[in-house]
């Protein structure tokens, strides 16, 4: 059995997988989200694959950056120095409100942290082999996570004797990496370590020099807000991965692997808002990652698949002004799931368990003014979850998947001890059980083309932060709602791809999902007396998004592509229980999800020389619950915009240089408190033996 299938078999086992293939080799056997073997266009989930030398292409230097051209994805990661100075940016698949309903994966392991983001930065892309992303219901075999879809991060299983690179960019942006790789026997191991740190030397536009008077600023829904100041971003990431890898014999084997990354943002000099916050807290954040995998199929026609890891983010620090006292938020998540496939004829049936269990412990120290109003909250979850599907082959073009996913989920352990509120939340212990079933069909009357169809069920418990945070912040104070319930969907997919000749592609999604108690943040009034607005989590009644996904891909010659995708999400809160929020957010669109964003791109390769162009456009979404940020070109308001990013490189056998420039016209438009900074550019150069 080919290694690296076997391989990224086996990082799928816990929480998922998607395809792992270049588009253009669809006949590579490959994992997708049945977590079984298969070609890429059999799989009944919608599949895109970045691969290592699309990250290189595009010179992306997080993970996430390198997503932002598929269609049904949205990052909230930022152009320029405030992209790079991000340390949590959230994702979004298909117009899903809330980062944890994406399930994003390093090597089969959940990487989302207790608010549902990711970190990043401790994932070096000099160690990634292909990121798959599968979009569309597939909680029936990963839990709640995935109600949006998987991100599955692989990383390399063969390394270099020595791989070096260097680069650097805008905003004394530098980023340096050394890996290297081996053998001894049965044994394979690797190692790499990367650092990133950046600077931002220059003055805000919008604000003036310290010591004058305020500047008084118009706000995307109709009111003003007040500048004075400038603000300086310093930021230093740094990461090393280890890994060894025992071939136990020719069908079996055992991986371990580890990783160790920090972050650190320094805003230098600050800049105030209505003369109280600042744009940038102080943060800095220490992780911990470990993960032992194991794969045997020395039986024939059995495949056994065990997962265990521990994501330790043991420091957690946010300073939110320079009144304010320390936020500390340690939290950990621990991980297990064994799995087994079976091939019996014309049916491969898939069982497994899984379970999770993660904790918060954070504590708001009091400001500089009132010492002793201390904010202190904490909080366990745990989810065991059973999983069963069969793939049937009905007959030589149809292909059905029936599945269901069996979980139980716990809250417990929970305290929030406020001086503001004078007394201690009394929360007891919560859980629910649900079942998500799935049923899924593939009908291919043709090499060329490929009808896909999937309805399914999916359950999720509130997130630790979602639950329990208890935190000051720019925009007010987040409170914790102990008493959520859990949030279940109802979701439907309908696809077709198409090959119309040798050199033209198309395809075509539609999509839905139904909530029912969604989860959703939303502002409140002051519930803690502090003199400040709040907001925290509730249940929605009911919620739905849907919407749609176009591609063209274009083979103009062997060595030049274009590709063309757009995304139509539509979003609507459509019942809430509750009267005084329903007049808040009733019939409103969802926050922080474009309501239309399109990528075309062009990519040469000779094998030598490499470049791409690519358009991105992101459409109009809100930043306010209420919808009421409506004006463009505000402070407070996220403006749609359309920005073009061109690369260029060289590559030879042991040396390889590329070049970037990000959002080469210089385009400006506000996103929520900050203005983009324009046109940036990074230079990278890779040497390896």
């Amino acid at each position: 059995m080919n290694r690296l299938c076997i391989t990224l078999l086996l990082a799928s086992l816990f929480m998922g997988s998607a395809a792992l293939a270049e588009q253009q080799q669809l006949q590579e056997v490959v994992i997708t989200a049945t977590k079984t073997q298969q070609n890429i266009e059999e799989s009944p989930a919608t599949v895109d694959v970045v691969t290592s030398e699309t990250i290189k292409k595009t010179n992306a230097r997080f993970a996430d950056e390198a997503l932002r051209n598929l269609p049904g994805v949205y990052s909230e990661r930022r152009d320029g120095v405030l992209g790079l100075s991000d340390s949590f940016a959230p994702i979004h698949l298909r117009g899903m409100p809330n980062a944890s309903q994406t399930l994003v994966l390093l090597d089969g392991q959940a990487m989302n942290n207790y608010e549902g983001n990711i970190h990043w930065w401790s994932i070096p892309v000099e160690n990634i082999d292909r990121i798959e992303v599968v979009r569309g219901p597939t909680s029936s075999l990963y839990g709640g996570g995935a109600m949006g879809g998987v991100i599955n991060i692989i990383t390399k299983t063969d390394h270099s004797p020595l791989e070096v690179s260097y680069g650097r960019g805008s905003y004394k942006t530098e980023t340096a990496s050394i890996g290297h790789g081996g053998s001894f026997g049965d044994l394979t191991y690797s190692i790499v370590a990367r650092s990133m740190k950046m600077d931002d030397p220059e003055e805000t536009s919008t604000t003036s020099r310290p010591g004058t008077n305020t500047v008084e600023v118009p706000t995307a829904d109709g009111g003003v807000t007040y500048i004075q100041g400038y603000q300086r971003l310093e930021s230093s990431s740094n990461a090393l991965t280890a890994g060894i890898s025992w071939d136990m014999s020719a069908e079996s084997y055992l991986n371990l692997k580890y990783t160790h990354a920090t972050y650190k943002l320094d805003p230098e000099a600050t800049q105030t808002f209505d003369g109280a916050y600042l744009s940038a807290s102080y943060r800095e954040h220490a992780t911990n990652n470990y993960l032992l995998s194991y794969y045997n199929a020395d039986i024939e026609n059995l495949e056994i698949l065990f997962n265990a890891g521990l994501t330790d983010n043991y420091k957690d620090l946010f300073i939110w002004n320079n009144n304010s006292g320390d936020s500390v938020r340690p939290n950990s998540h621990y991980n297990a799931g064994l799995q087994t496939n079976i091939t019996l004829n014309k049916n491969i049936l898939t069982l497994g368990t899984d379970w999770t269990q993660g904790r918060v412990s954070s504590v708001d120290e009091g400001s500089t003014p009132e010492p002793d109003d201390d904010q202190m909250t904490k909080g366990s979850t745990r989810t065991i979850g059973f999983y069963l599907q069969d793939q049937f082959d009905a007959t030589d073009t149809i292909t059905l998947y029936a599945g269901a996913r069996y979980d139980s989920w716990k809250s417990f352990n929970a305290e929030t001890n406020s001086a503001d509120l004078g007394f201690p939340i009394d929360t007891p212990s919560s859980s629910e059980t649900y079942v998500s079933p799935k049923i899924s069909l593939v009908y291919r009357p043709d090499a060329n083309t490929t009808f896909r169809a999937s309805a399914g069920d999916a359950f999720r418990g509130p997130t630790l932060w979602e639950a329990f945070k208890y935190s000051r912040g720019r925009r007010g104070t987040s409170l914790p709602n102990p008493d959520l319930n859990p949030e279940t969907t109802r979701s439907y997919e309908l696809g077709l791809d198409r090959k119309l000749s040798p050199v033209v592609k198309v395809g075509f999604t539609y999509f839905t999902n139904n909530f029912n108690d969604l989860i959703y943040q939303v502002d409140t009034a002051d519930l803690d007396g502090d003199g400040n607005n709040d907001y925290r989590y509730e249940n929605v009644a009911e919620a739905w998004t849907r919407g749609y996904e176009a591609t063209v891909d274009l083979t103009i010659t062997n060595d030049l592509g274009l590709f063309f995708n757009f995304t139509k999400t539509y979003t609507r809160i459509s019942d809430v229980d509750n009267p005084v929020l329903a007049e808040q957010i009733e019939g409103k669109e969802f926050t922080d999800i474009p309501k239309n964003a399109f990528n075309i791109g062009l990519d040469y390769d000779d094998g030598t020389v490499f470049s791409n162009l690519t358009l991105r456009y992101v459409g109009d979404r809100y930043m306010n619950d209420d919808n009421s940020d409506i004006y463009d070109y505000r402070m407070d308001g996220y403006d749609p915009y359309s920005v073009i990013d061109f690369n260029l490189g060289y590559r030879s056998e042991h040396f390889e240089i590329t070049g970037a420039i990000y959002n080469a016209f210089d385009k400006t438009y506000w996103e929520s408190y900050d203005e983009s900074t324009g046109r940036t550019f990074f230079i990278k150069a890779t040497a390896k033996l």
